[in-house]
């Protein structure tokens, strides 16, 4: 009986597989059809090629030719700019200038404040053993982990300190990749598994005084004292993951080449290059590299007669001898587009447009640039969300918790875990217009106040909290200010509540409407109406005096007769008369 159905007790003994029938080949015909019949002619050429179908798992795949890629892409990072400054892009845009934020949900006022501004901001400023980094350090360092080889690992330490293990340390005590255990089970790539694949362990590689991972030299964590954080999933077989950029490692070495060679090419124009054509040019060619101290007046070398200034090459040439150019391939004109499709590429492996990936939008409007941004926000919330929050920050959190409610800081309740994290906000192309998208969303109900301000990375309490202070703030000091002049001022000019001139634009624009739709209701008179002779008298405005007159909030105004006006929200409120 295997494993498994030791561990089924529901699963039956299999019945013998039945033999393989043999396909009829497929009639090749150079016509349409020929590429019409569902994928069977692509396994007719992968076996005439001699390639056979895979029984393999993810970890048979990857278990050997992980290593060598995860170092290939620690070169490619080091010494391709082009490869640091995308992955350094991804990484500000998914932390922002501060990383997540934390709410404490735990029901008391006083513990989350004491959460939230004691405890974790303590553990924040010296979160790792080595004590050099800060915890957005951590985020940054686990981020730029995924996306490049793949995963990697926290160890959690009992001082209440995490130790980073970078992708390479984690690995099997003798480096062999599989190590089969005595119980059944096995280490698979430094992950220790039971025999149904059951993960209860990591295998951690010190390093050496030199810097190297000494496999020989590694114990075992604890799944329990360990945090795993790695990509997306690639396969379930796989117990580990291949660098994120593998599929387009061979193209970002290609586009540095090509980024050398176009270089050069451009100073390269700057000389002119000239060729030799001359008998015996064989042994002359030997004086080119150092100069001939057996020549005299009469037998000059070649060497000798070549002079090198930085517009060129000079040939001081004798009769019969002739020079001929050497044509070189200039720098294309395309080559900016071609530069930009490459980096297409790269930016479609992870989801993010090119505009975001390289903070290029010379070439985007609003419309397009909007999209981008869709699509952008799409994955660095996913990646946020799964990579970072779920992986990383609210494990660490929960851990934490437990390890100050041991140190008796903290009171365990049954709310006491309860937490939400804040992404970074994400940046608007046109904050006016979505500033305007998100208040008609809000008006409608398509969203709530706390979803609005939640994308933006704000919390709906600490919100609420700020503009109570403000508005209070602003009560006291309007009323302040009544009770030494005597003059009533509207607590809106303090806490930045005055109707501006977008608004007021809005508001006038609504009631034209409103006009325009009751002029249309009413019915059409064929008969002339007298006006009635009324004559206004000539000390008062007229009433298109009065509408072309604009007020501003907040300004003094003063009439002929010498009272004096304040506008308030568009209304003059008399203050002296």
């Amino acid at each position: 009986m295997s494993w498994f159905n030791a561990l089924n007790p529901f699963a039956s003994t299999p019945p013998p597989k039945p033999a393989k029938k043999k396909r009829p080949p497929v009639e090749v015909r150079q016509t349409k059809e020929f590429y019409d019949q569902f994928g069977h002619r692509v396994a007719d050429i992968a076996s005439e090629q001699g390639m056979g179908y895979g029984d393999t798992t993810g970890d048979a795949e990857s278990r050997y030719d992980r290593q060598q890629l995860a170092g290939l892409e620690r070169q490619i990072y080091d010494e391709n700019g082009v490869y640091a400054a995308m992955k350094d892009n991804v990484v500000r845009n998914l932390l922002g200038a501060d990383g997540l934020s934390l709410q404490a949900r735990t029901g008391d006022e006083r513990t989350n404040e004491l959460i939230e501004k004691e405890l974790w901001p303590e553990f924040c400023d010296n979160p790792e053993y080595s004590d050099r980094w800060k915890w957005y350090d951590i985020e940054e360092g686990c981020i730029k982990e995924i996306l490049g080889v793949g995963d990697g690992g926290l160890v959690k330490l009992r001082n209440g300190q995490l130790q980073a293990i970078e992708n390479e340390r984690i690995n099997t005590p003798t480096n062999d990749q599989c190590s089969v255990l005595t119980s059944g089970g096995k280490i698979e790539q430094g992950v220790e598994m039971t025999k149904g694949g059951k993960v209860i362990g990591y295998w951690i590689t010190n390093p050496t005084l030199d810097g190297f991972s000494s496999a020989g030299e590694g114990r075992r964590i604890d799944k329990n004292d360990f945090i795993h954080y790695h990509g997306p999933i690639q396969r379930f077989s796989r117990t580990r993951n291949y660098p994120t950029w593998i599929q387009v490692m061979s193209l970002i070495w290609r586009l540095d080449d090509i980024l050398d060679s176009e270089a050069l090419a451009w100073q390269l124009l700057s000389k002119h290059a000239m060729a030799v054509n001359k008998q015996d040019a064989d042994l002359d060619s030997k004086d080119l590299s150092t100069p001939d101290t057996n020549d005299n007046a009469d037998d000059g070398s070649v060497s000798d007669r070549v002079t090198e200034h930085k517009g060129g090459l000079f040939f001081w040439g004798e009769p019969g001898e002739t020079i001929s150019g050497i044509d070189r391939n200039l720098p294309g004109k395309d080559f900016p587009t071609s530069v930009r499709t490459f980096l297409q590429l790269f930016a479609m492996r992870i989801g993010l447009p090119l505009e975001i990936l390289m903070l290029d939008w010379s070439k985007t409007n609003f419309s397009s640039g909007k999209a981008s941004l869709n699509q952008a926000t799409n994955m660095i919330r996913r990646f946020q969300m799964n990579g970072l929050m779920r992986q990383v920050s609210a494990p660490v959190y929960l851990w934490k918790v437990r390890h100050w409610i041991a140190q008796g800081r903290l009171k365990e309740t049954d709310t006491i875990f309860n937490h939400e994290w804040f992404p970074p906000a994400l940046p608007w192309i046109d904050p006016k217009e979505d500033a305007l998208a998100w208040g008609v969303q809000i008006d409608r109900g398509l969203v709530t106040y706390s979803a609005a301000l939640k994308h933006q990375g704000k919390d709906i309490k600490t919100e609420n909290e700020e503009r109570e202070k403000d508005i209070r703030a602003a009560i006291e000091r309007s009323q302040k200010i009544e009770e030494e002049t005597g003059v009533a001022v509207s607590w809106k000019i303090f806490a930045g509540y005055i109707e501006g001139k977008t608004e007021s634009a809005f508001s006038k624009r609504d009631e034209g409407n409103a006009d325009e739709g009751a002029d249309e209701d009413k019915p059409e008179d064929d008969g002339e109406k007298e006006e009635p002779d009324t004559e206004k008298p000539e000390d008062e405005d007229s009433d298109d005096d009065k509408e072309e007159m604009e007020y501003i909030n907040g300004a003094v105004y003063e009439d002929e007769s010498g009272r004096v006006f304040r506008c308030e929200n568009g209304q003059l409120v008399l203050i002296n008369e």
